[in-house]
């Protein structure tokens, strides 16, 4: 089964706290063969746009989770700025679907 991502901004979403971030999102579904993928990164800002897509290969009988970390860009080291597990097991295959996520 192949499932896709869109990553889209959240117009209401409370700015990051951190000052001037570069922020981007890390996104995998653990056991899933090349499940692993990465937004670009948005220079100096605290509400990032990305509108990205991604395909995942899932197996539904075992990838029933998303993880996704939000990051800061550092010059030297990144910086994890949240996370969020999403439950996909439930999620439907032949329709779209929006999902608000909410870092901590």
């Amino acid at each position: 089964m192949i499932s896709s991502l869109s990553i889209r901004p959240e117009p209401d979403h409370p700015p990051l706290q951190v000052d001037r971030p570069d922020p981007y999102l890390v996104l995998w579904t653990p056991g899933a063969p090349h499940g692993r993928r990465k937004t670009r990164t948005v220079k100096n800002t605290h509400r990032p746009v990305w509108d990205q897509c991604f395909d995942f290969m899932l197996d539904p009988q075992h990838d029933t989770e998303l993880r996704v970390h939000l990051m800061d860009r550092g010059a030297a080291v990144d910086q994890l700025l949240g996370k969020v597990r999403v439950d996909i097991s439930e999620l439907p295959l032949d329709k779209e679907l929006y999902q608000e996520l909410r870092f901590p």
